[in-house]
Order: structure tokens, then C-alpha cells, then sequence
């Protein structure tokens, strides 16, 4: 049994959100505030039955809400307010296809109302259903009033808002019902309970507090105490007989059954190390135990270091923050396992880590996924538990498989998870490449507001302080300032930007394309009689060699791939065909009377003084002859810091600060 996905309706951002699940991990990425935390607070408020709270329901549906309550209170039916109400539901779709007829279902039986055998599907959704009555009236008794004699006064209006807002959780109560799932107006409302016993729920939060300020105040230590004194029955033979045996120890005193004691744990605890750490170069794991004589197992342990050779401890707080989070994070893992053992193998085990890359270096953040699998896999035998992680790295989503990323991509008033598997089956050579690219590069394009894509070392080198000096030369609106964006710079060169083009579109974000003209002429013909083209100066220009911009000018006049495009349908490009929904684009083109067929050359066209060109300068005055282009680039920024920008640039910088972030 898997859960393929999870559709949450109407609470914060996320008002009606399909987040599809990988069979073993799925990584949702994304910006800042985009609700990638808020599925894994509603899954478990709700498996914990916990209240809704005012502020879990979205902003763009509280006047909606207040209207619907203030209509019931002056006499609207209950079933009609049902109706229209944003209710707050989260809606489980589940595959059982796997199972063979001999299998047991479990706890998704009672989930399984339809009878046609070639369904192998249940859908359960669990709702905030609103309860209100006649009782509920008498609270607002003298609002009513007020609104019976004006429907539109703002001082009862706000009184009901105001107990609204703080009876909000009262108004609710949480069901549970089993939907067909080729008809979801036939239902069966089911325990809560049930739901409980069929998704078992486990999470590891960002907060995990490592006691790096020297206080004592070990959430690492509450954890291994945590482990070990689980009222959990133990499954390892082994495991059981050295509790026992650490449980005869607590009866006696002295320095014998203190070093037993520190033995047996010391051999509890390595069985839950795990992702690569220690190594045999590493001070090696181990822990210290007050003994106390009484029910509980362990009173108080903590985390020490000890040198194999001389067998000297050092404090946990010695060690990195990276080393205590992993360790913290193995222990809740194998506190899970055995949480899980308990609940039988007829059930749905999801496991929700949020920003696991706390102060881990980046190649360890690299193999996260695939240590955690490994780990969960070496815990429990035929593992079958389902992993969602939040992550801020990019070196966690560029190393994950395209296939388990969901990009959470925000609106102005909701959010939705887009699948980028989706994204690969539409083009799958694109995302071949571009996986590739990000893996090798490790670019942030997951998380930034937008995008710049540029051709080389000198863009990338330079567009930082053009994108200052812009900031500084250039009166901006509140907040389109792009210097205060977040913006992420991909170095991908004319023939390889225009790949990026449907990936940019898939997660939506605003894209601006810096490229080169590349001008080029007829030489002459190969042997076969295929022309040859080479470079030349931009007024004498047949065509462009750059792939980026002939497959743009394509797409605008609808060219079939391959068409030649003559460079005056390139030169002559329109300023509103260079822009296309959320992608811009920007290449050379004539300043001063002279057009530079590349940055380097718009730069010294547009910096005349600078290098020494005559007024009335050739293309030839302005080429770039020097060896490197990093010189270059590092040269104009530090002995020339007032050049000027090459308007083609300033233009499309203009442009990228002009978008919204929000769409």
C-alpha cells in the first residue's frame, strides 16, 4: 500500500494543493513561504485531532467565511452555510494495486467501500466539518440585534469577528470518511481511529536544538533518554537481552556496573549510527549515564567523544553541530522503527523530515537521500515507509532524481506542488540535460524569485555589480528593485540557454536571457558543397550562430526546427517579441553607431575612454582581442568601477526588476 498523493484544500496557502508522492522519498523545494511545511502541520493536526485555528484558514477566504457566519446568524440554514463554507479537508489517494488477494489490507479496509474489483484504489478524506446550531446563536446574541437593524454595521461586524476569531475551533469537529473513488459523492463516514491505526506519522522538525551554548540544556540528551525509556516492546533478541541486562546493572552501585552500564549503551547507540559518520579517522560515539534506582532506565545521558587509543572523553559540545544533528536525526529514526514495529506490517508508515541539511557540509547534503533510504532500509528489513522532505539546499534538490522533486510554487494567494516528473515525461531530453547541468553546477534555481541566464565567466563575473549599479542609476518602484531580490545567475551559454526555456515556464518563475548576436557570413562551401559560415562584424551579418536566439526568433514566427533565420529578422527583432510571459530576452545591438557582436565589445563601444577608441570607431576598433575574459571582466570592475552598462543589458535588467515575485 502506498499513498500516491495528498489534496489539501483551504488552509493557509494552500487552498487546493495536490502534493504526488514518491514511493520512497519525495523532496518538495522551493522559496521561502510557499507552504511546504503546511501539508505535514495539517497531516498531523489532524491525525492528532487536533483544532483549526483562525489562522490556518487562508486569508483570501476569511470574508467569504465571516459572510457565511454572519447569514447563518441572521437565519440562513445550517446545510446552505455548509455548502458555500471553505472547509478545511485533506484528501489521502491510495494505491493497493500491489497487493495480491491473499494480502491483508488492514487498517485500509474499512477505507474500501466500492465493490468493482478492477478498483484498487481507496480515497479517504478527512474534513474540518462546521457544527454550528442554534446554540451557537446564543453567543451572539447582541450582534444579531445590531445586524438585524443593518446588515453592514461595522461595530457588530467586528464584535463577530472578534469571537469568531476566538471560538474559531470550537465551530468544528473533525470527520473522517471513506469516498468512492470513481464517485466521491458516495461516502462512509469512519472513526477517527481507524484513520489513525492506517497512517502512522512520524516527524523530525527543523527545531532541533543541539546545546552548542554550553547551558546543559541537551535536546540530543532528552532524545537518547527518550529512546531507551520507550515502554516499546523490543523485536532484536539481542537488543532485548543487553536491556535486561542493563536493567539487573541499576540495582547495584559502584565503578563495576557503572562501566557495564556505559558498555551496553555505548554498543546500543552504535547500532544507530549510520550515514557515513563516525569514520575510523573520526573520535568515536559514546555515551555517559547517570544511574538512578528506579523504574525509569536512564535518568539522564548524554553524548560524549572518546579517542580509540587513549580512551579520553571529550563533552558533546566539542564536536560540530553537522555530527549532533545526524546523530539526533538517527536516533528519532530508530525511535520511529520502533514505534512502527508495534503497529504490524498492515499500515502506512510516512516519515516527514524538514531541513535535514542543518550545519551539514554540502557533499554529505548531497547524499542525504540516499543515506536516509539506506538507513531506514538497514533499521527495517522490507522497508516500506514513504519519505517527505522540505529542503532549503541545493545540493539536497539537485542531486535528487527529477522524478521525486515537488516544486512548491507560489501565487499570490495559494500555493500548488508541481511535479517535476511531470516536467520530464513532457520533455525528456531537456531534463535529462538540465538535471545534469544542476547537478554538476549546484545552481539555486529551485530557490530563488528569478532567474538570469548568461553565456560565460564575464557575465557571470559582472552581472552582480551591473545589477548594483542599475539598482543606484535607476528610480525603481517599492520593491522591484532587483538588487533586494533573490536572484540566481546560470551560467549556460548560447547553446545551451534555450534548453532551460520550458523548465523556466514548468516552475514559473520570471527569466531573463542574456546572450550574445553572434554574427556570421558564408566563407564558402565544404568539399560536399555544404556552406560554411564564419564569423564577422555585425553589419555584414547573414545569419547568427547563436542556438539561443534562432530558436526564439522560431518560435515567434512559427519556424519549423533547423530553418536558417536571416540575421536582419534577428537584428531587427521588435522589442515586444523579446519578451515571452516570463521570459526576456537580450542580445546586442547598435549603440553609438556600432553594434559589438559580444559583452566584451558592447562594453569597450559603450566605455570609449576607457580603452582608448577613437570617436569614430570601426567594429574592428572595438573587438575583443585580449586573452582572457575573466581579466577583462575582473579588470573593468576593479581599475574602472564607474563604467558604464551596454544598454542592451541595463534594458533587460530593467525588465527583470519590473516582474512581480508573486504571480
Amino acid at each position: 500500500m502506498k499513498v500516491k498523493s495528498i489534496k489539501i484544500k483551504n488552509f493557509r496557502l494552500l487552498r487546493d494543493a495536490t502534493l504526488d508522492l514518491d514511493d520512497k522519498t519525495t523532496v518538495i523545494v522551493g522559496r521561502n513561504n510557499t507552504g511546504k511545511t503546511s501539508c505535514m502541520t495539517l497531516l498531523r493536526q489532524m491525525l492528532a485531532n487536533e483544532k483549526l485555528s483562525y489562522n490556518d484558514c487562508p486569508i483570501a477566504s476569511r470574508n467569504t467565511a465571516l459572510q457565511l457566519f454572519i447569514d447563518f446568524l441572521l437565519g440562513k440554514s445550517p446545510d446552505d452555510c455548509y455548502k458555500e463554507w471553505p472547509t478545511t479537508s485533506l484528501t489521502f489517494i491510495i494505491d493497493y494495486s500491489p497487493e495480491g488477494d491473499d494480502d491483508n489490507l488492514g487498517a485500509l479496509a474499512p477505507f474500501i467501500i466500492d465493490l468493482d474489483d478492477s478498483i484498487t484504489q481507496a480515497v479517504i478524506r478527512v474534513e474540518y466539518k462546521l457544527m454550528v446550531s442554534d446554540e451557537t446563536k446564543k453567543r451572539f446574541a447582541d450582534e444579531i440585534i445590531l445586524l438585524g437593524n443593518d446588515r453592514n454595521n461595522p461595530e457588530a461586524i467586528a464584535k463577530v469577528k472578534r469571537v469568531l476569531t476566538e471560538s474559531f475551533g470550537e465551530l468544528f469537529s473533525l470527520k473522517a470518511f471513506a469516498v468512492h473513488p470513481r464517485q466521491e459523492t458516495v461516502l462512509r463516514e469512519q472513526e477517527l481511529a481507524r484513520l489513525q491505526d492506517l497512517i502512522v506519522l512520524f516527524s523530525i522538525s527543523a527545531e532541533r536544538g543541539l546545546d552548542e551554548d554550553g547551558s546543559g540544556r541537551s535536546s540530543l540528551r532528552d532524545v537518547i533518554a527518550g529512546y531507551f525509556n520507550e515502554d516499546l516492546p523490543v523485536d532484536d533478541d539481542d537488543l532485548a537481552k543487553k536491556i535486561s541486562e542493563l536493567r539487573a546493572c541499576v540495582d547495584d552501585t559502584g565503578k563495576r556496573f557503572q562501566e557495564e552500564t556505559d558498555n551496553i549503551l555505548n554498543n546500543l547507540i552504535s547500532k544507530a549510527a549510520g550515514f557515513g559518520y563516525p569514520n575510523d579517522s573520526e573520535l568515536q560515539l559514546g555515551v555517559t549515564t547517570d544511574i538512578s534506582l528506579s523504574n525509569h532506565l536512564i535518568s539522564n545521558s548524554d553524548l560524549d567523544y572518546r579517542d580509540k587509543t587513549t580512551h579520553e572523553k571529550l563533552p558533546s559540545n566539542y564536536n560540530g553541530l553537522g555530527y549532533k544533528n545526524l546523530i539526533k536525526i538517527q536516533l528519532l529514526l530508530a525511535k520511529f522503527i520502533k514505534q512502527l514495529k508495534t503497529k504490524g506490517e498492515a499500515c502506512i508508515p510516512l516519515l516527514f523530515v524538514e531541513e535535514p541539511e542543518s550545519h551539514m557540509h554540502p557533499q554529505l547534503q548531497q547524499r542525504f537521500v540516499d543515506y536516509l533510504e539506506a538507513f531506514l532500509d538497514k533499521l527495517l528489513p522490507n522497508n516500506d515507509i514513504q519519505s517527505i522532505m522540505t529542503s532549503h539546499s541545493s545540493h539536497v534538490a539537485n542531486e535528487v532524481d527529477f522524478s521525486k522533486i515537488r516544486y512548491a510554487s507560489r501565487h499570490s494567494d495559494s500555493v500548488e506542488f508541481k511535479n517535476l516528473k511531470a516536467f520530464s515525461t513532457q520533455t525528456a531530453s531537456n531534463a535529462v540535460f538540465i538535471h545534469k547541468y544542476l547537478t554538476l553546477t549546484k545552481c539555486d534555481l529551485f530557490f530563488a524569485d528569478k532567474a538570469v541566464l548568461v553565456e560565460g565567466a564575464s557575465e557571470r563575473i559582472l552581472l552582480p555589480d551591473m545589477i548594483n549599479k542599475c539598482s543606484k542609476d535607476h528610480t525603481f518602484s517599492e520593491g522591484k528593485d532587483l538588487s533586494h531580490q533573490y536572484y540566481s545567475i546560470v551560467e549556460v551559454g548560447g547553446a545551451y540557454a534555450h534548453l532551460f526555456i520550458p523548465f523556466i515556464r514548468f516552475i514559473g518563475i520570471s527569466c531573463l536571457i542574456i546572450t550574445d548576436i553572434d554574427p556570421e557570413r558564408r566563407a564558402g562551401d565544404s568539399p560536399a558543397g555544404t556552406p560554411i559560415y564564419s564569423s564577422c562584424d555585425a553589419d555584414c551579418g547573414e545569419r547568427s550562430s547563436n542556438e539561443t536566439i534562432n530558436y526564439w526568433v522560431r518560435e515567434k514566427h512559427k519556424l519549423e526546427p533547423g530553418t536558417i533565420v536571416p540575421f536582419g529578422d534577428i537584428s531587427g527583432l521588435p522589442t515586444e517579441d523579446k519578451t515571452d510571459g516570463q521570459i526576456h530576452l537580450e542580445f546586442q545591438t547598435p549603440e553609438h553607431g556600432l553594434c559589438g557582436k559580444s559583452l566584451e565589445e558592447a562594453i569597450k563601444n559603450t566605455n570609449r575612454a576607457y580603452y582608448g577608441i577613437p570617436d569614430h570607431p570601426s567594429e574592428q576598433d572595438v573587438a575583443f582581442k585580449e586573452k582572457s575574459k575573466t581579466d577583462f571582466a575582473l579588470n573593468l570592475v576593479f581599475k574602472n568601477p564607474t563604467y558604464a552598462i551596454p544598454e542592451y543589458i541595463k534594458r533587460g535588467l530593467i525588465w527583470l526588476s519590473d516582474q512581480p515575485i508573486i504571480s
